[in-house]
């Protein structure tokens, strides 16, 4: 548990239940946890809002298992950014909370700012002086497939835009996946980046709000996959699960998920 929060920052109660403590009460859940937070190795971190909170490594955590991580460039295990980090983590693991997909591989933003290159899997794209919030590699029938994530959830100005398009158009990524806040900026960014493609990377756009209802069921509402869902994209088997991923597992930030009522669903502002 304490390797999953550094790789992916952070985590809910309810995601670490599901991944962990499947078969126990989630109240049961929740003691474990509370007791890990007294003795210094996690901690609960509270929202600028004082309403939502998530779980994260703390120091101790983290001196525990640094010995056994892949080489590191550069020690760090905190988030950037509170909303944006639990969205794009959750986005990136999706339905992998509760069950193996072995046709999929990670690299999150963790990896990629942290680890030493040698040790970062030769399929990850290189994109110089750009890090996004992470990569899948989904193996299809019809070979594998590279897909960045990326979470933006304010606007940046055109010239950014213009940027990351001829920065994305030179790696190996075959899409990069958007999530955004509203079409209109969806509409923006794929114009500024399309400009400037001349190679294989597509750009695809989600939006935020069915991401956060469906999860990968969600559909692309702009660009060449259109109307495929994130789990097509990613060659996934959509889950048979009654409970919707999303609202009850990964973005249900209720501290004590077990006695309060109904799921406290994380939205930014």
């Amino acid at each position: 548990m304490l390797h999953f929060l550094w790789r992916w920052k952070c985590a809910t109660t309810s995601a670490l239940h599901r991944r962990f403590f499947a078969d126990r009460e989630i109240g049961t859940t929740y003691q474990r946890l509370w007791k890990l937070e007294k003795t210094g190795v996690i901690r609960s971190l509270l929202d600028p809002t004082g309403v939502h909170r998530i779980w994260v490594l703390d120091k101790r955590g983290f001196h525990a298992i640094k010995d056994s991580l892949p080489p590191l460039k550069e020690e760090g295990y905190m988030l950037s950014n509170w909303g944006h980090d639990l969205l794009a983590s959750a986005i990136h693991y999706g339905e992998g909370v509760q069950r193996r997909l072995p046709h999929l591989e990670y690299c999150t933003e963790q990896h990629l700012r942290r680890l030493e290159p040698e040790v970062i899997p030769t399929w990850v794209p290189k994109l110089w002086e750009y890090r996004p919030d992470g990569f899948w590699r989904a193996i299809l029938p019809s070979g594998p497939r590279i897909i960045g994530l990326e979470v933006e959830l304010t606007q940046k100005r055109a010239l950014d835009y213009k940027s990351l398009g001829w920065k994305f158009d030179y790696c190996d990524a075959d899409i990069m996946l958007w999530v955004v806040p509203r079409e209109s900026l969806a509409k923006m960014i794929h114009s500024l980046v399309s400009e400037t493609r001349r190679k294989k990377t597509e750009h695809n756009f989600v939006l935020l709000d069915p991401v956060i209802e469906k999860g990968w069921q969600a559909p692309v509402v702009l660009g060449s996959e259109t109307g495929k869902t994130i789990n097509e994209l990613l060659g996934n088997i959509p889950s048979t699960d009654p409970e919707p991923v999303f609202t009850q597992f990964t973005l249900d930030t209720r501290k004590r998920a077990y006695k309060s009522r109904p799921p406290r669903i994380f939205r930014p502002i």
